[in-house]
């Protein structure tokens, strides 16, 4: 354990950045569900698509495969968060799926097919879609829905080797209470998702020092990179994983100072 010290913090490089990280191993991670969570649930959006098109009429097929699209949305753009694939937030669909392809996970390209080209048809050439069509679309989300839920389910990881020492304590008198008390001395990979901006650092407390680069700063090529490194994790069979409130974590960072 070292002293409650303040580390200096040096902006470096992506690949820097990405070459440290390959040193530190994978198979401790720190997860938090950090994504904003007033988001509809994919599950709902599905729903309403259900509901829309019980209700017949163009309105509702319209309704129906514009919610069924959302549903399968919902779950892509969610992965391109949890995987830090910052490139992709303004990229289409279709790219965003290859990204996701390229980190390891699949998805079935019926979902393009079925899902996302047909709204894009009601939205550029202004077609009601077809009744088989809104019901296809509806099938299809639900099954992918359904087959990403493993996925989808998993915390983001935010942590790799955490070395923050402390914790949350309950108090009888001042409830749930976060206390840091120092750090240990591996370093750690840290994607800091707490502040103005996502920065990813390697807290390295025997070099008194924090190495960090911007999220924003990453290529398309780096992201993936941070993707399938992240994603290492699943692949150790001695892997573990330990989460907390957001809250708990913003009250470590401020209290040492990263």
């Amino acid at each position: 354990m070292t002293k409650l010290e303040v580390l200096k913090e040096t902006e470096v490089s992506v690949a820097d950045i990405l070459g440290e990280a390959r040193t530190i191993p994978t198979n401790n991670a720190r997860t938090c569900d950090w994504i904003d969570d007033q988001w509809v649930s994919p599950e709902q959006y599905q729903q309403w698509a259900e509901i829309s098109f019980q209700g017949g009429g163009d309105r509702g097929l319209v309704s129906a495969v514009v919610d069924a699209k959302r549903a399968a949305c919902r779950v892509i753009d969610t992965l391109t968060l949890k995987y830090h694939l910052e490139y992709a937030k303004k990229c289409s669909y279709p790219e965003k799926i290859d990204g996701l392809t390229k980190i390891g996970i699949s998805l079935d390209s019926i979902v393009l097919e079925l899902i996302i080209d047909p709204r894009n048809e009601l939205e550029h050439k202004y077609r009601v879609p077809a009744s088989e069509q809104a019901a296809h679309a509806i099938q299809v989300a639900g099954l992918f829905v359904a087959g990403m839920r493993k996925e989808f389910d998993r915390k983001p990881i935010i942590a790799f080797d955490w070395n923050l020492l402390g914790g949350v304590r309950h108090s009888k008198d001042a409830g749930d209470v976060t206390e840091f008390n120092g750090f240990s001395t591996n370093p750690m990979f840290f994607i800091d998702v707490f502040g103005k901006q996502i920065e990813v650092k390697i807290v390295d407390p025997q070099a008194s020092e924090v190495l960090y680069a911007p999220l924003n700063a990453f290529s398309e090529e780096d992201c993936i990179d941070l993707g399938t490194y992240l994603r290492s994790h699943y692949t150790h069979s001695n892997r573990d994983a330990v989460d907390m409130p957001k809250t708990a974590y913003e009250a470590l960072k401020s209290q040492a100072d990263l």
